[in-house]
């Protein structure tokens, strides 16, 4: 789903919940709507329970509350707000510009964004933390303790995220951001890299288009930072593509970037932790015989089960 990049004034309608009634008859359904428009213009989707409604405004004031209770001033953080669906999901980012931490392994300081989601059209609302790299502000996932995502309930909603924010922002020290060590910790080569972007592309995990910009990252680091061959950088060449398309686009899909994004950032902290997985995606075993592999693209029992290498682009095996 994409998110339109909207002026703040445009997120904070009116919304009400209505019961649906059919035939004249009660139904276990509610519509909710807008109040600045008509018909079924109006109309942001059903639920199934008469909570009252979490809005957009509401929630935003919840984090500003959190963040005076932090003594994070408005100079300290930037916000962005997206919309999509004609207002039914709204999506704002909130960077912390002094909230950091050094990650000696990764050569690099790490900082905290929080991002905030309001569902109209599933009544939920949700709140999860994301780590930046602040040398080029490219997003990694996190999964933290303080993750909300629950159903509309009025005012114990937005209490709920208020006290997640301020938890997780209390909570981020050195020890958040070790993950991102262990990654750094594993050396591999040039070529690796491009037979683990290969295999990534040929299993359908990251689609061509991602794939091609990745490697093209991958083979010209654009900082100094990024020019050691680790697993660690090779994620980076992957965010980086992913903060690319959100700068430049009028309309972002945050949906389908976090989930790729966590899937990759999964696969290749497995990568680093488990050497059976560093092997079968890095191309270094067959995975239909298990024995090492041939020049790093074939097996040696002859199946064509990864990516093979053609002038230098990746091509699916026929």
């Amino acid at each position: 789903m994409e998110y339109w990049k909207e002026p703040s004034n445009n997120c904070f309608f009116d919304v009400k919940k209505s019961a649906l009634k059919l035939n004249g008859g009660e139904t276990d359904l509610w519509v909710v709507h807008r109040t600045d428009r008509k018909g079924k213009d109006s109309i942001l989707g059903t639920v199934e329970n008469g909570n009252p409604v979490v809005s957009n405004r509401a929630l935003v004031d919840s984090v500003y509350s959190a963040f005076k209770n932090l003594g994070i001033k408005d100079s300290a953080y930037k916000e962005r707000i997206f919309l999509a669906e004609n207002g039914a999901r709204f999506h704002a980012e909130y960077t912390l510009r002094g909230v950091k931490i050094r990650a000696p392994k990764v050569n690099d300081h790490v900082g905290l964004r929080l991002l905030l989601r309001n569902f109209y059209d599933e009544g939920k609302s949700s709140f999860f933390v994301e780590l930046i790299r602040l040398i080029c502000t490219n997003g990694i996932v996190a999964k933290s303790r303080f993750d909300y995502h629950e159903s509309h309930d009025g005012e114990a909603s937005i209490r709920a995220i208020g006290e997640s924010i301020v938890g997780a922002v209390k909570s981020f020290k050195s020890s958040s951001v070790d993950i991102l060590g262990e990654m750094a910790s594993q050396p591999i080569t040039r070529e690796q890299g491009k037979v683990a972007i290969g295999n990534m592309m040929r299993e359908r995990m990251i689609s061509r288009s991602i794939g091609d910009r990745m490697l093209m990252n991958w083979r010209e680091p654009r900082r100094t930072e990024d020019a050691d061959s680790n697993l660690y950088n090779l994620y980076n060449a992957f965010t980086q593509h992913l903060r690319d398309e959100e700068e430049n686009a009028d309309r972002i899909d945050f949906d389908r970037h976090r989930r790729i994004s966590r899937r990759v950032f999964n696969l290749f902290y497995r990568c680093a932790t488990m050497p059976e997985e560093f092997d079968r995606w890095m191309g270094l075993k067959c995975s239909s015989c298990g024995q090492r592999m041939n020049g790093g693209f074939e097996g040696w029992c002859g199946t064509p089960n990864f990516m093979r290498e053609r002038a230098g682009d990746f091509l699916l095996p026929s």
